[in-house]
Order: C-alpha cells, then structure tokens, then sequence
C-alpha cells in the first residue's frame, strides 16, 4: 500500500460543532494538532449530541471565532476559508495559524438567520514544532457495529465493535494496541487504564473526565468506561490525538458517522 505522508503544506482536520439551541452553552470539546506557522485548514460539521450530522437548512447569518487562550505572545489567527455547503450540509472549513507552539483554544459560533437558535463547539488546538517525515505510516479503518478493523489491508478482528455513544467514537481498549502498536493494561484495583506508545503515555481513570498525557493533567467529555460485557471502552479520538493520529470520517446516507480512517 501506497505510504501517506505524515508531512502537509496545508493540514486538514476535521471538528465538530453541536446544535445548542437558544440557549448556546457548548456541547463538547475537541483537540486537534497543528504545526508553527502553517495554515491549518479544519473542515467541519455540525452534529447533534447523539453525533449525526445536521444542517441548518436555512441562511446563516454570521460565523465568529473567539480565541479564548493562546501562548504568552503568540499571533494566533483564525477565519472563514470555506462556507458554500453550511446551510445544506452543515459543512464548512475554517483557517488557523499560530506563531508559536502551545495549546490555543477557539470557541466558534456559528448564527442562523431570522432564528432564535445556534450552533457552536470549542477546538482546542495543539500547536507544535514541525517535526521529520517518518520512514512510513499505518492506515486504520474502522467501521461502527463492525468487529473488523482493517490495520494496512489486514483484518483485525476485536470481540467488541467501535460505537458511538454521546457523540464520541468509543473503541474497546485491546483493539489500541493493534491500531498504535501500543501497550494497554487497566488495573482492576485502582480503575485506571494505561495507554503506552513510544515516550507517550497516557493515564484515563475508568469513569472521569481528567486524564494525563505524561503526567500533565487533561480534561475530555467522553470518559472511559466497562460496558455489560466486561470489556473497557475508551474514547479515540483523545488517544489519537494524543499519539499524533490524523482522523477522517465518513457518513452514511442518514448523517451518521459510518467509518473512521487513521493515519497513524
């Protein structure tokens, strides 16, 4: 298989934004990675909280960006590249620069026209230092309900199928160590799982919404937890954010998210 670079001139994300309604509280929070002084295009799509991808179906009004925290001194930017498909399918792309390595928070909101309603989420966003091309990369594909996993045209089998629950993609625990060749063990007394790759480790108490990534504290929606099978599912999108993964997804005729591709 054809190896895909790990190196962009031009980086493509993708993030969601929630339906809030009139009351505009934010539903969740996504983490995203970014590169010094590259323009980082981030492709997104508005979803409910169950994670199906909606559309405003009426004119928008207005897409504002707040920066809600960035590096001491930093020149972070943020706006509008792209908005043609918002209103029929809930798409839209928008730009972001930094100067600096750091984590930069952004808000975005997104207005309707004539309607007391919006749509906003938080990205928050990790700025780092460009990094050498590695030798090769992995492609995984995962499909929701599938106990297959497609690791480089090889198929995996897990005893537990990817799902969404709350709007977050969850994955069984066991299924990481094929996708990152990475070791995973959960420690029954203390309830916590630990995800080690390389000089990366990550420590998620089943049940909470605090984790460490090398022992500096993180915060996410979506904690792990121990389905009615006994299998620990956690959420992958912080693991594969974590390990520097770059995820696309995919969705089905009804707006639900139906596959999800990593380049790890």
């Amino acid at each position: 298989m054809k190896t895909i670079s790990h190196k962009f001139s031009l980086l493509v994300l993708l993030a969601v934004l929630f339906f809030a309604g009139s009351a505009g509280s934010a539903w969740a929070a996504d983490a995203y990675t970014a590169i010094v002084n590259q323009n980082t295009r981030i492709d997104v799509q508005i979803t409910d909280t169950d994670g199906h991808a909606v559309a405003p179906g009426r004119d928008i009004d207005d897409i504002k960006y707040i920066i809600k925290s960035k590096p001491e001194g930093a020149k972070a930017s943020v706006y509008t590249s792209n908005s043609r498909e918002l209103k029929e399918t809930g798409k839209f792309t928008f730009g972001f620069t930094c100067d600096m390595p750091g984590t930069v928070e952004v808000e975005t909101f997104v207005t309707v026209k004539d309607a007391p309603k919006y749509y906003t989420g938080i990205h928050t966003i990790q700025v780092v230092e460009e990094q050498a091309e590695p030798a090769e990369s992995k492609i995984v594909i995962m499909s929701i309900g599938s106990a297959q996993i497609i690791v480089d045209n090889t198929v995996v089998k897990t005893d537990t199928a990817p799902l969404i629950q709350n709007g977050r993609t969850y994955v069984p625990l066991r299924a990481l160590s094929n996708i990152f060749d990475a070791a995973c063990e959960y420690n029954s007394d203390t309830q916590e799982i630990t995800i080690k790759k390389g000089n990366t480790m990550i420590a998620m108490p089943v049940g909470e919404n605090q984790f460490t990534i090398n022992g500096e504290n993180k915060s996410m929606d979506a904690p792990a937890y121990i389905n009615d099978s006994g299998r620990t599912m956690v959420p992958l999108r912080f693991i594969a954010n974590a390990f520097g993964a770059v995820i696309k997804l995919t969705y089905a005729e009804t707006g639900a998210v139906a596959d999800i591709m990593l380049q790890v």
